[in-house]
């Protein structure tokens, strides 16, 4: 800036020589209000040749010096020598020559902070698909969700809820037992990720059970089998019906798992069912429970066949201690006598000649105890011999 000074004493004088007045106040250029920057950006601005430009950041604890730069061509850039505090910061620069400082307009500037882990809690039972939610999200990140290891092992991502601070992110298809994750942000364009959160550990639970069947054969005992998680452990625990002895738990090998109950009475059953992982620190980690019905009933005779001699013997296999009822179709009262089931087997041999006949039909029970089934039909037909 060029002036030129005129003194007035009753007449006017010659002006004096022109002399330049330099500027010293600095001014930030970039970053500008509201710019997301990583923790060390770049500050440039201009300024008057040959001063010197100091950056602060004044925070809760009070200004803070970042570096200083000489002002060349009118312009200087100074790198923080350290990390910006995280969040929302006011920056400036002071200008000095000699004696003289002239402190710049402030910008705000917004420095990518660590985000907030809200839910779930820590330590929570997690399904192997879960999603995880927090806050301090920058505008327009991305959020990492990251393993606990020192590599960066990203398991999933997501973004800032627009116009919030608030972030969701679904973890899918975890493996079964403990889990400890982070949580990191970036924002395209700015150079620095935000430092990770503290590790935030989970209970992985495994599916539920899938495919159960529940079988009575006839040698009394109940079989279970069933899909689940290999390396699992499945419990079958009694819910509701007559007192039965405990089911030992059993394996999940190849995805399989198979489970026998025996001595358990005749009646009407609610189970529980359940497989678990270890939690890594001597406990479990159980899944949610399938609770099926069933009843156990006495079951029909089965393999029934029967002899073509005129006093035919009748045989097939049943429960073992069940006594069999040979009637006729009608149920009306055959010659046949009851028989008691021993191995599972059972035989009985009409005392009277029944042949020649032809569909002879027969309604076969077994009873035991109170239990006695519908029963089933057998014909037997006995061809007549040939003449000596």
């Amino acid at each position: 800036m060029s002036l030129s000074v005129v003194w007035f004493q009753n007449v006017t004088s010659d002006g004096s020589d022109l002399f330049t007045v330099r500027r010293l106040t600095p001014h930030i250029e970039s970053p500008t209000n509201s710019t997301i920057v990583g923790k060390t950006p770049i500050v440039r601005g201009n300024g008057l040749d040959g001063s010197i430009v100091t950056l602060y950041s004044t925070e809760p604890g009070g200004t803070k010096e970042y570096g200083y730069a000489f002002v060349s061509n009118g312009q200087w850039s100074i790198t923080p020598n350290a990390d910006l505090p995280e969040g929302s910061v006011r920056l400036l620069v002071k200008a000095r020559v000699d004696s003289t400082v002239i402190e710049s307009d402030p910008v705000w500037v917004d420095v990518i902070q660590t985000p907030l882990i809200l839910s779930p809690d820590a330590g929570a039972v997690v399904d192997t698909t879960f999603t995880i939610e927090g806050s301090k999200g920058m505008r327009g990140a991305t959020v990492e969700i990251l393993r606990d290891t020192v590599e960066h092992s990203v398991v999933a991502t997501g973004s800032t809820i627009a116009g919030t601070e608030g972030w969701r992110v679904t973890v899918p298809d975890m493996t079964p037992g403990p889990l400890s994750l982070r949580a990191e942000q970036f924002v395209a364009g700015v150079a620095d990720h935000s430092d990770r959160t503290d590790p935030r550990a989970f209970k992985v639970r495994p599916a539920p059970v899938s495919n159960v069947s529940i079988n009575t054969p006839s040698d009394g005992s109940i079989k279970f089998a069933g899909s689940g998680y290999s390396g699992a452990t499945v419990e079958i625990t009694r819910v509701s019906g007559p007192d039965a002895p405990a089911i030992p738990s059993v394996p999940v090998v190849d995805g399989k798992w198979e489970a026998t109950a025996t001595n358990w009475p005749f009646g009407s059953y609610t189970l529980s069912i359940i497989q678990k992982v270890g939690d890594g620190a001597s406990g479990w980690i159980p899944s949610a429970p399938i609770r099926p019905g069933f009843s156990k009933v006495l079951p029909e005779v089965s393999n029934v066949k029967s002899t073509s001699g005129y006093k035919p013997a009748i045989s097939g296999t049943g429960t073992d201690g069940a006594t069999v009822k040979l009637l006729n179709g009608d149920g009306s009262i055959t010659d046949l006598p009851d028989v008691v089931v021993r191995n599972n087997q059972w035989s009985s041999t009409a005392p009277t000649e029944w042949g020649p006949t032809f569909e002879r039909v027969l309604l076969i029970k077994q009873s035991l105890g109170l239990e006695l089934t519908t029963g089933i039909n057998h014909t037997v037909t006995i061809p007549p011999w040939p003449r000596a």
